[in-house]
């Protein structure tokens, strides 16, 4: 029978059906003959949503200094966040060593207080970019060039601005979700599509509005 439970995190109610209730019986371990129920959520599906979000950062980007060379830089890390962030360039130069980050173990702490501690001492990159040419403000980017304000983008493509998920694209602003499409604006969902203007879900597509 279904439950009906309020989020810790929201205070709102959410339901849990019971498939779900199925799902958590069917998935719990059992060990030596004793079967150690999986609980039910306490957080409703936006807040576990956003929980499990919480490692990934790909819009919000600030401007702060390299705690290696005291650059400015372009980051998704604040400038008041406890990580250790090095510009890019300096995050793969071969002049430091992670090693010298390295701390022993010890067994009467928490291990995730320790692991905290370890996170935010060792060095990590302002943005997930690699072999991209003129694109300071982009995010998750690989083999791009001159692209501003977005984020994962692949397989050059150029002179895109303002989208999110495009591939072999070119001459694009506001598009989401598009392989392989040119001269396009504010579409979604696009494959194989030139000059195309508010459009959804378009395969093998020109001139469309």
């Amino acid at each position: 029978m279904s439950q009906l439970k309020t989020c810790l995190q929201c205070h709102q109610p959410f339901e849990i059906q019971d498939q779900d209730l199925a799902f958590y019986q069917k998935m719990s371990p059992t060990f030596v003959g004793t079967t150690f129920p999986i609980p039910t959520p306490t957080l409703c599906p936006t807040c576990r949503q956003i929980r499990r979000m919480l490692w990934r950062n790909e819009f919000k980007l600030y401007s702060r200094k390299s705690d290696k060379s005291g650059r400015d830089i372009v980051s998704t890390y604040a400038p008041d966040s406890k990580y250790t962030v090095y510009s890019l360039d300096e995050y793969w130069a071969d002049d430091w060593d992670a090693a010298q980050y390295a701390q022993e173990y010890d067994p009467n702490r928490s291990f995730f207080e320790q692991f905290g501690e370890l996170l935010a001492k060792v060095p990590r990159v302002p943005l997930f970019n690699t072999k991209t040419e003129d694109c300071e403000y982009v995010n998750y980017t690989s083999e791009c060039k001159n692209c501003y304000m977005s984020a994962v983008l692949f397989y050059n493509t150029e002179n895109t601005h303002y989208s999110y998920m495009a591939y072999q694209s070119l001459d694009n602003s506001d598009i989401i979700f598009t392989e392989r499409a040119e001269q396009c604006y504010f579409c979604y969902g696009l494959t194989d599509a030139y000059s195309c203007k508010y459009s959804v879900y378009l395969t093998n597509c020109r001139d469309c509005y």
